[in-house]
């Protein structure tokens, strides 16, 4: 086998690994849907806070919609012992943290991401298959940067508001131990 022909198979097994792959925000353009912007002054007092005192890298990273964000008045106190970043925004997609995760997340190094989202996806009109492809994305895009980062992904919850979706929300629940 040629040099060229081995240092081509080498360069494809390294690129299946998980953390190899580079992955950027251009990967995903198209599907950002609602636009992300809507969150522009959220994301921008959360740095503007960065800028006073910026937390510790290698904390747990609490990201994601309004069941997040409002949360984090308890989140120190119900995670006590646990040193957690929180940066939930309200009405947040998958989409919309991966539009912004170079600026809420990756800036951190965190060492695990708490998530919560899905259920502003399905009420939205997105499939449980949008919503795995999503959160998968998602997934890898911070595994590009932050290769040994964890996910601990909170399922989506029932909602009177939201029940017309519920079967969709459901179908979106983790089809795949390989995924994480």
């Amino acid at each position: 086998m040629s040099r060229f022909k081995t240092l081509l198979l080498v360069l494809l097994g390294f690129s299946l690994i998980p953390g190899c792959q580079t992955i950027s925000l251009e990967d995903y353009q198209g599907r950002l849907d609602p636009d992300p912007k809507r969150f522009a002054q959220a994301i921008a007092d959360y740095e503007a806070s960065d800028l006073d005192s910026m937390p510790p890298e290698g904390a747990i990273l609490a990201t994601g919609s309004s069941s997040m964000r409002m949360w984090q008045d308890r989140i120190q106190e119900d995670l006590a012992g646990l040193t957690v970043i929180p940066r939930g925004f309200g009405g947040s997609h998958f989409s919309d943290v991966i539009y912004y995760a170079e600026r809420i997340i990756f800036p951190y190094k965190p060492r695990a991401i708490l998530i919560y989202e899905g259920d502003n996806d399905t009420s939205h009109g997105k499939s449980a298959e949008t919503v795995l492809a999503d959160m998968k994305f998602l997934i890898d895009y911070c595994r590009s940067s932050l290769p040994d980062v964890r996910f601990y992904i909170i399922s989506v919850k029932p909602s009177v508001a939201r029940e017309s979706v519920w079967p969709i929300a459901q179908k979106s629940e983790f089809p795949d131990e390989g995924l994480l």
